[in-house]
């Protein structure tokens, strides 16, 4: 029921104050006479229209003002004196990066290049280029050492677009090394070839890749990591080639959900690789699906996930085989035993390597041209490792791992060619190792790091584990002498490499020593010297049978930085 307004009230209020007078008038005998009769007259109303209007929806912004109560409150304000303002030197704008250096180690006749150059950084992006090459070229009467020759040349590019950043990559690589001739038999089994010319090989490595990476502060979006890489490999060894490609695509993805970040990471690998000997022609194709997720609290962190991988391999020679599945663990967890100073770890995991012709050469230059490829699956690895700092600047850590392996690489000598080129083939064994390092930096201008790793190996009787360390050692220490003057050093230890000794007429290998001392000199700002001694204490070292490494050597040069001023 609608309130009465104003008008209308007041009407019915004078009404009944007439109702009351003619009720009195009435009780005193009162008498009216009617002059005229009343006709009741209704004029005509306006019709609505049939075509309504409908109403605007579109919002009104109202403008508010605001005013302030006359009411101030009451502070008592006392300031501290303030300290002078500390102005700070206008930050060094970004230029573009230029460095070129030049050496040469004249005993084994050896050059040192490399070459590169940044442009300078913005909003947009930048892109760069780098050339390198470093060879030998060293014979005596009677033999042909380690000769090599290594050239690289690479391109890339950042691009970034909004929220994303694009990232191409070029690289083109050429590797040359030489077999030891070291005797007429030798070259007598390959009648093309002589003593002074040796059995060589060449390697050359192209690979362009283009990565994509999106940056969405959005905690709702999935933010995602994208790689695309294709490499041809191609390599000449007798007078034949052989080929090799791999397809690579890597795509992770990531998302908080709640206080837990869950990622997802996807792996597809195609490996075509032709030999000159077709019944080594191998196809094989991985695909690892890896999804996960990462929670942490105030002094813990823990991963949990899984790896599902499977692998179909086809090789001539072999008899057509089924696609194989493999699931492994993927777990991850951290605590912080003292906060700051000591923190456990333990990791508990497996995976699927895929094993190419590339990988092997970079491994064991000398390897024969009848290769035959397996993949490596490695079913469980656990770790333990503890690790933490000081107040004294020092860093340290200690860490145990258990792995077992099925399919792993282990090279043997082959024995065509008199045993100088090496096979790579595939033993189920386990390993335990220990590592541990330990880094120091003191009050003087001195860092000291230390490190060291122990392996022990389980597998049956009969098979054989050549080339496999017991141990290593390594010591680093750097000296700053000064602004400009500064000394360095490393000590390397490598021994406990067994193998099958065929003519029983050499030693077993010894253990790899090897001692470097670099210095540098910062002459102005675009110009450095730096001499550098290898080998020192002159040791004959093998990392394979029949191939020391270089004796004792010096390197010299300079490093020059055209566009810093």
């Amino acid at each position: 029921m609608k309130p009465l307004n104003r008008q209308t009230r007041n009407n019915l209020i004078l009404y009944v104050l007439i109702l009351f007078c003619n009720y009195n008038w009435a009780q005193q005998n009162q008498t009216f006479n009617i002059i005229s009769q009343f006709e009741p007259n209704v004029k005509n109303g306006n019709k609505l229209s049939s075509s309504p209007e409908l109403p605007d929806t579109s919002v009104q912004e109202t403008s508010l003002s605001l005013g302030i109560l006359p009411n101030p409150s009451q502070f008592v304000i006392n300031p501290e004196p303030i300290a002078a303002a500390t102005l700070k030197p206008k930050p060094e704008r970004l230029r573009p990066k230029a460095l070129i250096s030049v050496g040469l180690a004249p005993i084994y006749l050896m050059p040192i290049i490399s070459a590169h150059y940044a442009s300078q950084p913005n909003r947009n992006g930048m892109w760069g280029l780098s050339v390198s090459h470093v060879s030998a070229d060293y014979k005596t009467d009677n033999t042909l050492l380690n000769n090599f020759s290594n050239t690289e040349c690479a391109a890339y590019g950042i691009q970034h677009i909004k929220l994303l950043t694009l990232q191409p990559d070029f690289v083109y690589r050429r590797n040359i090394n030489y077999f030891f001739n070291t005797s007429t038999n030798f070259a007598l089994q390959v009648p093309e070839l002589d003593r002074e010319s040796s059995i060589w090989q060449q390697m050359q490595t192209l690979a362009p890749s283009l990565a994509l990476q999106s940056h969405y502060t959005d905690s709702t979006k999935i933010n995602f990591n994208a790689l695309a890489r294709s490499q041809i490999t191609q390599r000449n060894m007798l007078g034949s080639s052989e080929w090799e490609q791999n397809l690579l695509t890597h795509v992770k993805a990531d998302r908080w959900i709640n206080h837990e970040h869950v990622m997802t990471e996807l792996t597809l690998n195609y490996l075509s690789y032709s030999p000159l000997n077709k019944a080594l022609v191998t196809n094989n194709f991985m695909g690892i699906l890896n999804p996960y997720f990462n929670t942490c609290g105030k002094h813990w962190q823990s991963r949990v996930g899984f790896k599902l991988a499977v692998e179909h391999t086809r090789i001539t020679a072999g008899a057509n085989t089924s696609p194989l599945t493999y699931i492994y663990p993927d777990l991850e967890a951290s605590y912080a035993l003292f906060p700051g100073w000591l923190n456990a770890q333990i990791k508990l995991y497996g995976n699927l390597h895929q094993t190419s012709m590339t990988q092997l050469y970079q491994t064991n230059n000398f390897i024969s041209n009848q290769v035959l490829l397996k993949n490596t699956n490695m079913p469980l690895r656990a770790e333990f490792k503890l690790d933490g700092k000081t107040r004294v600047k020092s860093d340290y850590g200690i860490q145990t791992a258990w792995t077992q392996y099925k399919n792993a690489i282990v090279f043997e000598r082959n024995l065509k060619f008199e045993r100088y080129m090496f096979d790579p083939t595939y033993k189920d064994y386990a390993a335990l190792s220990i590592r541990g390092y330990w880094q120091q930096e003191f009050s003087l201008p001195i860092t000291l790091h230390v490190s060291g790793e122990w392996y022990r190996y389980q597998a049956k009787k009969e098979i054989q584990l050549q080339y496999l360390p017991d141990y290593s050692l390594q010591f680093n220490v750097k000296y700053q002498y000064s602004s400009k003057l500064s000394c360095s050093g490393i000590w390397y230890v490598l021994g406990g490499q067994q193998f099958i000794n065929y003519t029983q007429n050499k030693p077993p290998l010894p253990a790899w020593s090897d001692v470097n001392i670099n210095l540098e000199y910062q002459h102005t700002r675009v110009l450095k010297y730096f001499f550098r001694l290898h080998n020192v204490i002159n040791q004959n070292t093998y990392r394979w049978e029949n191939y020391p490494q270089q004796q004792f050597n010096f390197v010299f040069g300079a490093s020059f930085n055209p566009l810093k001023s």
